[in-house]
């Protein structure tokens, strides 16, 4: 009794999601994460920078979709939900309106937010049926690290925007997104460079 009624909750998840995919390699995708990363840390802040940045994260997130083998009607949604984003990022960036820094960040943050969950469901699933730990699943892992390295800079950058203070003692005025890359890859990494340093109050 108890299997048939989980049988026909996974059946109705199915119906309302669509079938999952074929998992695909993740290589392509980590290329992708490192060139998107690579872009942001070594360009100028600036509107068209940021808008490009933001192409390449909601490319990401499809890629990422197509990697996770995840159902095409849920695949289809979620890249419709990317594209408004992309659309109202531009017009943010473009618009007559002066914006805010962190309705960027808002944006950039909210295209990978949902990567790491999406390739970790996916990873998983490669262990659970492969028995082992195989390259698709250390390529996968890879692309979390990175994206979670992308979102604790982007977190940063809309802390320091909304709190109206240095976000790091050593730059006096506002930090660029390639500073809180290079600051969010080399406290992940464990190197601590010390060269920024955390001011006090909200962004410590």
């Amino acid at each position: 009794m108890m299997n048939q009624a989980k049988h026909e909750q996974e059946h109705s998840w199915r119906s309302a999601l669509g079938p999952l995919g074929t998992p695909r390699r993740f290589g392509p995708l980590l290329v992708v994460l490192l060139a998107t990363a690579m872009f942001q840390i070594a360009t100028p802040d600036s509107q068209w920078t940021r808008f490009i940045a933001i192409i390449l994260l909601a490319g990401t997130l499809v890629l990422t979709l197509w990697a996770s083998g995840v159902g095409v009607k849920l695949g289809r949604v979620v890249a419709g939900i990317a594209g408004v984003i992309v659309i109202l990022a531009a017009g943010a960036l473009f618009g007559p309106a002066e914006i805010e820094l962190e309705t960027v960040g808002i944006a950039e943050l909210l295209l990978v937010a949902i990567v790491p969950t999406t390739i970790g469901v996916a990873v998983l699933r490669d262990l659970r049926d492969s028995g082992r730990v195989t390259l698709r699943a250390v390529f996968g892992v890879l692309c979390i690290y990175l994206v979670l390295g992308m979102g604790f800079a982007y977190i940063g950058e809309m802390v320091e925007s909304i709190s109206n203070q240095p976000f790091f003692s050593q730059i006096p005025g506002e930090a660029t997104v390639s500073d809180f890359l290079f600051f969010s890859y080399a406290t992940l990494t464990t190197v601590g460079y010390g060269d920024y340093v955390f001011c006090v109050g909200i962004c410590r």
